[in-house]
């Protein structure tokens, strides 16, 4: 039911979008004017956001199109791709957050690149969340021949017992109502769940946070279109 809801919102939020896009690039409008423009439109893009989180959560992944890929390429995107929200808007308020890395190299695992730009960027944005006076998120990487490893952490404020106990559970946020929806988390879970892999939590007051993702590997190679060409021939 919650898919179907965020299905047809989500249409109407796409006119909403694309009108208050149209006046923010209308030269001939006042500057008041095109600025709360861009406020509707900035706005409208973080309900986009929440439509495709529910979207995510209510619907099954399509398994079946998993391909092999490399785990380490996606982070270092996603890194890149999230800096606007861990790093320039943070540091406009004169807060300094650092995203640190280590990768090693790794087999492949049979997934989906938007599945984990995903799951990377909720964490990213939850322990964004958790460190309001800035701190260091650190990504790292490791794996063996049947598992690969994730594990994400930082140096905020941490979790309580109870906050833990409940944390995946859909709609529960400890965050004001306007800055979180309580469905990042969860879908994490569930992102992961579908995939075949695991989640597990580390926390403590005023000690940090680290999420730990465990995902089977595949034995199955990155297929390039050259070896595709010469499977068909």
């Amino acid at each position: 039911m919650a898919a179907g809801v965020a299905h047809n919102f989500n249409n109407q939020l796409t006119s909403v979008l694309g009108y208050a896009e149209l006046m923010t690039l209308n030269n001939q409008l006042p500057e008041n004017v095109r600025n709360n423009a861009v406020k509707i439109f900035e706005s409208g893009k973080r309900c986009s956001d929440i439509v495709r989180r529910i979207q995510t959560f209510g619907r099954p992944i399509d398994l079946t199109d998993r391909v092999p890929m490399d785990l380490n390429e996606t982070i270092q995107g996603t890194v890149d791709i999230t800096s606007p929200r861990w790093k320039s808007r943070p540091e406009r308020e004169g807060i300094t957050i650092n995203i640190e890395t280590n990768l090693e190299p790794l087999p492949f695992v049979r997934s989906t690149a938007s599945a984990w730009e995903e799951v990377l960027s909720n964490l990213i944005f939850n322990a964004v969340d958790a460190m309001p006076l800035g701190g260091t998120i650190t990504i790292s990487t490791s794996g063996t021949e049947e598992v690969v490893i994730l594990r994400v952490s930082d140096n905020g404020t941490g979790m309580d017992a109870e906050t833990k106990a409940r944390v995946f559970e859909p709609f529960f946020s400890t965050k004001d109502s306007d800055r979180g929806t309580g469905l990042g988390l969860s879908t994490v879970w569930a992102l992961v769940q579908n995939l075949g892999g695991r989640v597990e939590l580390e926390s403590e007051l005023g000690e940090g946070t680290e999420f730990t993702i465990y995902i089977p590997t595949t034995t199955e190679s990155i297929q390039t279109e050259d070896a595709a060409r010469l499977s068909l021939s």
